[in-house]
């Protein structure tokens, strides 16, 4: 081959390492009937810097001849956590140079091996700024800010790469004033720098000096104008939108900037005009337009945006994930989980509560199992999962067992008891958290609340130190919750401050105790209602003025709205045209099934009510309250073989804990179809305390002789009517 040829394809392959392109280097490298040894380096390099070792090593090996660039470059090709091969190779090279001696020396640094960097700087004939550098970014990187000040002293020359360096190690550690000292001594200020110690500034939450900074600041660049923006829109966000639209060239960190505000702010449409606005769009302004949709719960919008996106990382996946397991597309989730080739903590915590939520007890407890590493929020899934199952004595287990605990978690346990009506063992983890909050007392007062135990919610209520609104709102809640509608009246009066959620706990407790006059003044006095208020009032108005109120109602009908409409259908008795609005429902919660359920029952629509059971089970919609109205058309119907097999598949199929409703009409069931004996089995064996409910119901099974309707007699409260009269037919039936 012509010497011109060879230096005609040396040329080609150094541009073509310059540009990565590896298969066309090496076309043209094979095809070389010579080579000379700037051929063979060329090609070197490019397995150098592509990162292809084996290659580069097996070229090496092949060589005719080595110089100093040769061993340098398979110095180079080998990566920062291979520092035993490199330290090995450069022992044996024939000669060094500086830039070899710079690639161990980093090698050193980058692997935290400060000792070996220290002793090999110290030994090296000659030190450039690459070298005084790169021990000084070693000391800075493991915080070691006594050591990084000595190195920065000693440094023959200083640039900004050796001041930003230390700037940066000053600011991590927290020695603001030597930061400012720093900046202070760089003859010329570069605008990094000062970014930097405005940064600082602003994590310390010192504004007032990171004002200062931005005034003091020389010279204005794209970089110092998008750190005020950042800061503007978390200090003032007017004052960032004029930041914004004064900047005469905009760069896409202005934009998402600005983006990432909006997304915090909840300000939706604004976002995405400033979205399509955009000149072009990046990975990270798709990601904060996602993040703005899923923050404010438009779930279809946010899916709609994840289609669309050209490509997602980790952080946009992540989001989607927790979209989907929110919003109960948990196949969604685990189909996006299985295609992600990159997964964090926060991916395997959403496929958690994805199968925690989903029901799922078997998935979740694998996927908690093969979890690479766990945190707090990890724990309180899997503790959740646990006691929805009513596995309490597990859940315990793994609180007990784990290392350390938060807030979250110690509330997280005692909501799991107090949910279920296990208000001792709730007070128990209650007495140990080493620090309670107002989330933890109100968490206690709901679960006395919902188990009837008022006293100890006032008690608990009256102890605590500090009061908020959302302790007040419970409080009232559990009085109207449980017909003291008195005491809610003055607890609600006694309230410092009212919110919409104290307003519309009183409507509901009037509209519960059937005090319908009082509940339309609440109503009328409310200085604003929301869409649950209007719920509570349509149950107070007869159907023609709720179905007027209905469609004149301002603004998004919510579920809760529709809810509303069809239990008023309901209430009316008319389930024709209650099944009707329930079709063209445009969406359905658990609420609504149970309302439909509800309806079909207590208006002896029994075979219907079977048959919407069936459908429920079908879309996975089905709750411990379905089943209740199941079992009450089973108990109507007589038909024992199927109430048995709904009770049974309500705790061993779908995991539930069996209620005090469920037994009761289990009590009623089984006296209306069995006998009498098997009622009083059940009503003695079931692990709550019978009430005057489930002996009104063996009675009307008792057999007609005067002992033993006396026994049940005696057990009554004697408020019964329904009772007494049962019991009289018995009596006088028996003479």
């Amino acid at each position: 081959m012509p010497m011109w040829d060879v230096v005609c394809h040396n040329i080609l392959l150094t541009l073509y390492a310059k540009h990565g392109e590896v298969q066309k280097a090496e076309l043209v490298f094979n095809e070389m009937t010579e080579r000379n040894l700037v051929s063979w380096n060329s090609m070197l390099s490019v397995y150098a810097r592509d990162g292809h070792l084996v290659n580069a090593k097996f070229l090496f090996e092949r060589m005719p001849v080595h110089d100093l660039v040769s061993w340098t470059l398979i110095l180079s090709a080998y990566n920062s956590e291979e520092v035993p091969e490199k330290e090995a190779l450069y022992n044996k090279m024939p000669v060094f140079d500086l830039i070899s001696s710079n690639i161990v020396l980093r090698a050193f640094t980058k692997s935290g091996q400060m000792q070996k960097a220290r002793n090999f700087f110290d030994t090296m004939r000659y030190q450039d700024f690459v070298s005084w550098n790169t021990i000084l970014e070693g000391y800075c990187q493991e915080e070691n800010v006594s050591f990084a000040e000595s190195i920065y002293v000693n440094m023959p020359q200083i640039d900004l790469v050796s001041s930003t360096l230390l700037l940066s190690v000053f600011i991590e550690t927290g020695h603001i004033e030597k930061a400012e000292k720093l900046v202070d001594s760089i003859p010329t200020h570069d605008c990094v720098s000062w970014i930097t110690l405005f940064s600082a500034y602003v994590s310390e939450g010192d504004t007032l000096q990171a004002k200062r900074m931005l005034c003091e600041l020389p010279e204005h660049s794209i970089i110092s104008w998008n750190a005020m923006l950042a800061f503007y829109a978390s200090e003032n966000f007017d004052e960032a939108k004029k930041i914004f639209e004064d900047l005469h060239w905009k760069d896409m960190t202005s934009y998402t900037t600005l983006l990432k505000a909006y997304a915090q702010m909840g300000y939706i449409d604004e976002a995405r005009r400033l979205f399509e606005d955009m000149p072009q769009y990046d990975l990270v302004s798709w990601t904060c337009l996602l993040s703005c949709y899923n923050q404010a719960n438009d779930f279809d919008y946010a899916s709609h945006i994840f289609n669309t996106m050209p490509e997602w990382d980790l952080l946009s996946a992540n989001t989607m994930l927790l979209a989907y397991a929110r919003h109960g597309y948990y196949l969604e989730c685990e189909f996006l989980f299985l295609r992600m080739v990159e997964k964090d903590l926060s991916s395997y915590n959403a496929m958690l509560m994805a199968f925690s939520q989903g029901k799922n007890f078997e998935k979740t407890s694998n996927i908690f199992d093969t979890m690479p590493q766990w945190n707090l929020v990890s724990w309180a899934i899997i503790i959740w999962a646990y006691s929805k199952k009513g596995d309490f004595q597990n859940a315990r287990i793994i609180f007990d067992a784990m290392p350390t605990k938060d807030l979250c978690v110690w509330t997280t346990m005692i909501g799991a008891y107090a949910q279920e009506g296990e208000m001792e063992e709730a007070k128990s983890i209650f007495d140990q958290i080493p620090e309670t909050d107002l989330v933890a007392w109100t968490t206690m007062i709901t679960g006395y609340s919902r188990t009837g135990q008022l006293e100890s919610a006032k008690l608990l209520f009256d102890s605590m130190a500090v009061h908020d609104i959302v302790s007040w709102n419970a409080m009232l809640s559990a009085y109207a919750m449980n017909n003291r509608i008195e005491d809610a009246k003055a607890m609600f009066e006694q309230m410092p401050h009212r919110g919409l959620s104290s307003w519309n706990s009183m409507l509901c407790g009037y509209v519960q105790t059937g005090h319908i006059e009082q509940a339309k003044v609440v109503f009328n006095s409310m200085p604003q209602q929301d869409s649950i208020s209007f719920n509570e009032i349509l149950a107070c108005e007869d159907l023609q003025t709720a179905f007027g109120m209905f469609h004149t109602m301002c603004g998004e009908k919510t579920v809760v709205t529709w809810n509303a409409m069809l239990a008023a259908y309901a209430q009316s008795g008319d389930i024709a045209l209650a099944k009707a609005f329930f079709d063209k429902m445009p969406e359905k919660d658990i609420v609504t099934w149970n309302t439909m359920l509800a309806a079909y029952a207590q208006n002896r629509h029994y075979l219907e009510a079977f048959a919407l059971f069936e459908e429920a089970k079908i879309l996975d919609v089905t709750d411990q309250t379905c089943f209740v109205s199941v079992l009450i058309a089973c108990s109507r119907l007589g038909d024992l073989e199927n109430g048995r097999k709904n009770f049974f598949m309500l705790v061993e199929s779908y995991g539930f804990v069996a209620l005090k409703q469920h037994y009761s009409c289990m009590v009623d069931l089984v006296g209306r179809a069995a006998s009498y004996e098997a009622a009083r089995d059940l009503i003695e064996n079931m692990p709550f305390e019978p009430d005057s409910l489930e002996w009104t119901c063996l009675l009307g099974a008792a057999p007609k002789t005067l002992i033993k309707g006396t026994n049940v007699l005696a057990r009554l409260d004697g408020k019964r009517a329904g009772a007494l009269a049962l019991l009289a037919n018995s009596l006088s039936s028996s003479h």
